[in-house]
């Protein structure tokens, strides 16, 4: 796990390779910072004391404020964010988590589950389809799982 410190500085690390920012000059202009004071959160300098250049947690809410990030992004691991919804790795779970209310997103776990847990799967046939073929016929989610016992 990653302390506090390599957190902030993997988050500062993304705000100079975003194309907003993308230089320290720039991201110094837009935090109303010395560029000597961003170079040295960029490289962890060493301080004349033994210490590391940190960004301690009235400048991470700077941060966050005067780059439009949500308060606490400076103190979230960059690598456990969730994949844009866009994106080519998404996950079934994370897709149903963002298109279906909660009872529907529970019954379709529960489903999932006795599928691959209980080893019960819904009968496939050509009479009641995955995806409705008209409007007039009932939707998939008011229908009840098929329970195979």
């Amino acid at each position: 796990m990653k302390t506090i410190e390599e957190t902030r500085h993997a988050r500062f690390t993304q705000l100079l390779d975003a194309q907003e920012y993308g230089s320290v000059g720039a991201l110094a202009k837009a935090l109303g910072r010395s560029p000597a004071q961003v170079s040295q959160w960029k490289n962890r300098s060493r301080r004349a004391s033994g210490g590391v250049c940190n960004i301690d947690s009235e400048s991470a809410r700077d941060i966050e404020r005067l780059t439009g990030r949500e308060r606490g992004w400076m103190d979230s691991d960059p690598d456990r964010d969730q994949p844009a919804m866009s994106s080519m790795g998404l996950t079934v779970a994370t897709w149903l988590d963002h298109t279906l209310p909660e009872d529907k997103l529970n019954r379709a776990f529960w489903l999932i589950h006795q599928m691959v847990f209980a080893d019960e799967w819904p009968e496939l046939s050509t009479a009641a389809p995955l995806m409705p073929a008209s409007p007039s016929r009932e939707p998939i989610e008011e229908r009840e799982p098929s329970r195979n016992r």
